[in-house]
């Protein structure tokens, strides 16, 4: 199978390139960046010809592509390639709409391609084992739950687009929110609804934010780029708690009463593990024509809660702010 890796900036370089030499050939990857300089940088590590480091997708020359554009571009790279008849694995977030992450779908169906969509932390092995433990109701019935993920931002990004609110689709709400949003709804179940939203933007983009959601289990979200959080989720049960890491695998807590069972799970660096079993799923569903783990539509209920926050935002307390 020829793939496409589209778009060559950090995350790919990190993430999914060492995912796609591990599965793909050389010989069949193709890199795909305006910065034709880049994509020959990726393509040399990873030992693919100088010829497949290009400026611009050709539709007919591969069968499948990761699109890890920036935010503002995932919805019209992926629609063209999904038209075309070329699977693809679009990063977080689908679109920066959810109208136009339908649209995506929309492609997908049109093009009989596969769609899936970059929530790898789904192929942490915590979040099938959190997703057991809730299912068992070893620890009763659910009432509500907390999710804080902050600490201050340190990536090396190779573009400024992060700082756009237009092109990146939002602050740390759209950049950490569809990943802890996925696995809300994973664990949950998918019936959440948005309270309230409260955000520091003062015109641009949030560095930190508060999330309320309604729903069956109800509870709140915390994010940061500017501090350090307490990085788990906790689930409040009638007869103890779940409480698992954020943002990678580490140690899983089970309460029951007086009694507290610790678990190790994963890696300490369970990211590039992730990435490959995600690739793995996808190209198995493109490969055999079924249905990737993570979905459009779930790519879509996501959107649909972020752009339900923004549009209800309110002012973040921030006492240094008057006026």
């Amino acid at each position: 199978m020829r793939v496409a890796l589209i778009g060559c900036g950090t995350a790919a370089e990190y993430y999914h390139l060492p995912a796609l030499v591990s599965e793909i050939g050389a010989d069949s990857l193709w890199f795909v960046d305006p910065d034709v300089g880049r994509a020959r940088a990726l393509a040399a590590a990873a030992g693919a010809p100088p010829s497949h480091a290009v400026a611009d997708a050709r539709d007919s020359t591969v069968d499948a592509a990761v699109v890890a554009t920036p935010s503002h571009l995932h919805a019209e790279v992926a629609s063209r390639l999904l038209e075309a008849g070329v699977h693809v694995l679009c990063e977080k977030p689908l679109a920066t709409t959810a109208a136009a992450g339908r649209r995506v779908a929309e492609a997908a169906a049109a093009g009989g391609s596969v769609l899936a969509v970059g929530h790898f932390r789904r192929f942490f092995p915590t979040t099938p084992l959190v997703a057991d433990l809730v299912a068992r109701g070893l620890c009763g019935r659910l009432q509500r739950f907390t999710a804080e993920e902050g600490y201050v931002l340190a990536w090396e990004p190779q573009s400024d687009y992060w700082l756009d609110r237009e092109r990146a689709g939002g602050g740390v709400l759209a950049d950490l929110g569809p990943h802890v949003l996925d696995l809300l709804r994973t664990w949950l179940g998918p019936d959440l609804a948005v309270a309230a939203y409260r955000d520091d933007s003062l015109g641009g983009v949030e560095a930190d934010c508060v999330l309320e959601l309604d729903g069956p289990v109800p509870g709140t979200i915390k994010l940061s780029r500017t501090r350090a959080l307490r990085n788990e989720v906790r689930i409040e049960c009638e007869a103890g708690a779940i409480v698992a890491p954020l943002p990678s695998p580490g140690e899983l807590t089970l309460e029951l009463g007086a009694h507290v069972h610790r678990v190790e799970v994963g890696e300490d660096d369970a990211y590039p593990a992730a990435f490959r079993a995600q690739l793995v799923d996808f190209l198995e569903a493109a490969r055999n024509g079924g249905a990737p783990t993570v979905r459009a539509e779930d790519g879509v209920a996501v959107l649909d809660l972020i752009e339900t926050a923004y549009a209800h935002r309110a002012p973040l307390q921030q006492p240094w702010v008057t006026g």
